[in-house]
């Protein structure tokens, strides 16, 4: 007898699923283990010294701050993070390292969920996989420092966003992007750049009448309070003659020079101490970005911003990611134009370099399908290609990362630590 043809769906179905699940399990499983290595074997990084110091004073005291009797208000969540494991734990630099480990896992599995809602299964995995594979992501998600905590809310800051501004009008998921926002900003002050993005995307697609509403004005006075307090308690930690030992380490300043931020910024889209194909995610984030010009100027832009075209969720991660970049160049001062401060949005770059390669290769496909055969594939043989392509894509990714993601779980950091013991 022949398998019905639901049941050969159902069993094509129930493959994928698995599929998908091994993956991102492979994934977590590896990208833990490379930042496991990286926090159990590397001497801390420089700034962790500073993060371990004042949760302990936090653990002691109740507050950050310093035997001078300065407050430490920079990573000021990650701060009381740290504080609390020591009360329950003890003290260890590795203690110490434990959320961003954590985090970092979720960082992995956020990536995958993300890419899924927004685009696709397959979308999900390769993000996934450029996340747990990425020597900065490893390097960040083994010290005791905030950027992996940032990043993660971030990520879930675009996640709410796209669900309760750019799909639909949803309060709930808008409130949760609240939430989320609130605590990347007391993360980290960097993440206050989302917030004008924020605010013009949500003019793109609901228009200026709608901040009118009453909740929405309370949200963004909300939003703009905690940007106001995360400033005033930055200035708090910084002590008399600042103006002069902190030149260049200001929030603001104008700039239009910029050569000169394309060269503080060049290391995160074309390396060194990235993924080894760095160059290409940039390039795909580049043909991305043209291919919604030219939507645009042929359909308009009412089209791209509508819910129900297919390319939405990639204008608005792209708007999105422009537009911090834009505020990073024109009006970040010198202290804070890097990489390390794109590093907030890695996820989002991959999640766009990802679409755009699974949205040419099946242009590819389908273009080389017209020009041999006119017979389209059944179901479960297309999920099969679909597995098989993915598989591959994956394996190819994996194999000319490996070296980079093993330097970087393997990297030794000045041992500061072994002095400090020696004196």
């Amino acid at each position: 007898m022949h398998e019905k043809p639901s049941a050969r769906g159902t069993t094509a179905q129930m493959g994928w699923r698995v599929f998908v699940l091994a993956t991102v399990s492979v994934f977590l499983v590896l990208g833990l283990w490379l930042r496991y290595t990286y926090a159990s074997g590397s001497s801390p990084y420089i700034d962790e010294y500073t993060t371990m110091w004042v949760a302990q004073r936090t653990h002691l005291h109740g507050y950050p701050i310093f035997p001078t009797g300065a407050l430490y208000t920079q990573g000021l969540l990650y701060t009381y993070l740290d504080a609390a494991l020591f009360y329950l734990l003890g003290f260890s630099e590795w203690i110490a390292r434990l959320p961003s480990l954590v985090l970092s896992g979720g960082c992995i599995l956020l990536a995958y969920w993300v890419g899924r809602r927004i685009f696709s299964d397959r979308v999900g995995l390769l993000a996934c996989a450029l996340v747990a594979l990425d020597p900065q992501s490893i390097g960040w998600g083994g010290r005791a420092r905030s950027y992996t905590l940032l990043t993660f809310l971030v990520l879930l800051v675009v996640y709410f966003l796209y669900l309760g501004v750019v799909r639909q009008d949803r309060a709930k998921y808008r409130r949760l992007a609240l939430l989320a926002f609130l605590g990347a900003v007391f993360a980290h002050n960097e993440a206050i750049l989302l917030y004008p993005a924020i605010v013009a995307i949500a003019l793109l697609w609901r228009g200026w009448r709608w901040f009118l509403h009453l909740d929405l004005l309370a949200e963004n006075f909300v939003a703009i309070g905690a940007m106001g307090l995360s400033f005033w308690l930055y200035r708090l930690m910084q002590p008399a003659g600042w103006s002069e030992v902190g030149e260049g380490r200001g929030e603001v300043a104008l700039s239009v020079d910029m050569f000169h931020a394309w060269g503080r910024l060049r290391p995160f889209f074309l390396g060194p101490d990235q993924l080894p194909f760095v160059g290409l995610l940039t390039f795909l984030f580049l043909l991305g970005a043209g291919y919604l010009l030219t939507r645009c100027w042929r359909d308009g832009p009412t089209q791209l911003i509508d819910p129900t075209d297919g390319d939405t969720g990639l204008v608005f991660l792209t708007a999105l990611f422009i537009l911090v970049l834009l505020e990073m160049v024109f009006f970040v001062s010198e202290g804070r134009l890097g990489a390390r401060y794109l590093f907030m949005l890695g996820p989002v770059f991959f999640l766009i370099a990802s679409a755009v390669l699974f949205r040419s290769v099946g242009f590819l496909v389908d273009l080389l399908v017209r020009h041999t055969t006119a017979v389209p594939l059944p179901g479960r043989q297309s999920l099969l290609a679909q597995m098989l392509l993915t598989s591959a894509i994956l394996a190819l990714a994996t194999v000319f990362s490996m070296p980079a993601s093993l330097a970087a779980a393997h990297r030794q950091e000045l041992q500061y630590d072994v002095a400090f013991k020696y004196v």
